[in-house]
């Protein structure tokens, strides 16, 4: 048999400790060379661990006859690609082949038992903690809380024929996940059979001028789903105008873009990304979905740093996965202070803080003039303090002196509640090793910009009022009204510690589905598609 071992031509029964010293001695040896992955050291504690609890008999076999359960994985890894999966990943093809077998010799049957589990093992983590280990890119999610003792699971499912039962149990339970599963299908068939490019040009084009293109355009348009079908007059078809300009707005709100329904270089080029990259684009959101913990039950708060959106979760919605609110946000520039992704607990809520302006920016953008002129700080509501003293140490005199203090580390820049403070009124911690944390801003004119990385990492928020409102929702005497007065209130930090803690998610996709129901593709803009991209082998 070209892909495995000899088998017996006719079936036997092979001594219960012949298979089990075969098996004991193939774990021991840790490879099976018929297999992709031919080291099997990612899976070694859990197939110890598996066979060890069973005095090392088969698995996969009762006798020499494969159980109904090696079929059933068979057909689930050929279903692998429909969640950006690889069959071939876990020798989808060696699988298929082992669970036809029938009379193997001992060697032979103790590799092809091992090797179901090792292929069962891998598929069954890839889909309850993704391929990648989020770490090796920077990212830190907690993947707690799914997945539990794959081993023991399996070799309960196993026998018991429930391997299909156990492989749907990994799925990430959350709306999200089954709504880029299915976009997902739906541009594979867009990838397959493409539709004809429209002729776009290099020039700008605006509504009302004369233009050719619009059948191809308008074809493209319906099976992207930003125009129904047959919604255009033929008139349309010489000039744009009409249904097809505001299927090009559309088309530009799923990308990002300004809707203003001008076809300019930037919708150009998103008109001209293949679907092929369109796919690629949801089976890498898929893969960071697989990250993220088992959020059933929980409210909590989750920003998509591409989509600069940050979106609030109610657990009191159920299973509906829907946000309870979404706002814009402003994220770290791309350039040079991007803001990282992890999750992390919100604990507190100060009203009216301080801002302790981080030494980096302190160097660099307020030593200089303050240099120039003494009475620079004071007038835009900055303290000198001790580096080392509480958050509302009393200020120290701002001198030379001082300021080679603030240069050198043993004193920092913190600026006052007030109007001025780049704080806004309101700030959300939930402590982590980055220092970054959601706040207000003074600056309103920049969430009008679709594209809004403008700030040194933290996360600025759209409506914060509302944000506070719902974050103290469930501790007594807070309400609008409250939240409002404590905004307003005096140039004094207020800290609320909350009763119980609420997840933050700062999360990172260039494909996701909106709350209502289309798909959206947004720009890499910190490049880590192209990293989790080299990270998946190509």
């Amino acid at each position: 048999m070209a892909l495995g071992w000899p088998v017996h031509a006719r079936a036997q029964v092979a001594p219960a400790d012949t298979a089990a010293a075969a098996i004991r001695s193939l774990v021991a040896r840790g490879r099976i060379p018929a297999l992709r992955r031919a080291d099997l050291s990612d899976q070694r504690e859990a197939i110890e661990r598996l066979y060890a609890a069973r005095d090392w008999r088969p698995l996969w076999f009762d006798g020499l006859r494969p159980l109904p359960a090696a079929v059933t994985l068979t057909t689930i890894l050929g279903r692998a690609t429909e969640e950006g999966l690889r069959p071939a990943d876990y020798d989808a093809e060696w699988v298929a082949m082992a669970s036809a077998v029938s009379g193997p010799a001992p060697g032979a049957l103790a590799q092809f038992d091992v090797g179901l589990t090792v292929a069962a093992l891998r598929f069954l983590h890839a889909r309850a903690h993704g391929r990648v280990d989020p770490r090796r890119l920077g990212v830190r999610l907690d993947r707690s809380g799914r997945g539990g003792d794959l081993a023991a699971a399996l070799a309960a499912a196993v026998p018991a024929g429930r391997l299909d039962a156990l492989a749907d149990s990994m799925v990430p339970p959350n709306y999200q996940y089954r709504k880029v599963k299915e976009a997902l299908a739906r541009y594979r068939l867009l990838a397959a059979v493409p539709p004809e490019p429209p002729p776009l040009g290099s020039a700008a084009l605006r509504p009302g001028d004369p233009w050719t293109g619009g059948p191809a355009l308008r074809r493209f348009l319906e099976l992207t789903g930003d125009l129904e079908p047959g919604s255009l007059e033929p008139a349309e078809d010489s000039t744009y105008t009409g249904a097809i300009v505001t299927g090009v707005r559309r088309f530009q709100e799923r990308h990002a873009l300004e809707p203003d329904g001008i076809i300019g270089r930037r919708t150009r080029a998103a008109l001209r990304v293949p679907f092929t990259a369109r796919v690629r684009q949801l089976e890498m959101a898929l893969e960071r979905l697989r990250w993220l913990p088992d959020l059933r039950g929980q409210s909590f708060v989750l920003v998509n740093v591409p989509d600069f959106t940050l979106y609030a979760f109610d657990a009191a919605r159920g299973s509906s996965g829907l946000p309870s609110r979404w706002m814009r946000v402003i994220v770290g520039r791309a350039v040079d202070t991007e803001t990282p992704i992890f999750d992390e607990w919100m604990r507190f809520v100060v009203f009216r803080p301080y801002w302790n302006v981080p030494s980096s920016i302190a160097r660099k953008e307020l030593l200089p003039p303050a240099r120039r002129d003494p009475s620079y700080l004071g007038r835009n509501g900055y303290d000198l303090v001790r580096a080392t003293g509480p958050e509302d140490g009393p200020p120290v005199p701002v001198t030379p002196e001082a300021l080679d203090a603030v240069a050198a580390g043993s004193l920092r820049i913190r600026q006052r509640p007030g109007p001025q403070n780049a704080l806004g009124r309101v700030k959300f911690l939930f402590p982590n090793a980055e220092n970054v944390y959601l706040h207000d801003t003074p600056s309103r004119g920049l969430f009008a910009r679709e594209r809004r990385d403008f700030s040194h990492g933290c996360i600025r928020i759209e409506d914060p009022a509302w944000l506070a409102e719902w974050v103290l929702r469930d501790q007594p005497g807070w309400d609008a009204d409250s939240v409002a007065a404590a905004m307003a209130g005096p140039p004094v930090p207020a800290t609320v510690p909350l009763t119980a803690p609420l997840r933050v998610i700062i999360f990172y996709a260039t494909a996701a589905v909106r709350p209502d129901a289309r798909v959206a593709f947004y720009e890499d803009i910190y490049g880590h598609d192209r990293a989790l991209e080299r990270a998946l082998g190509g």
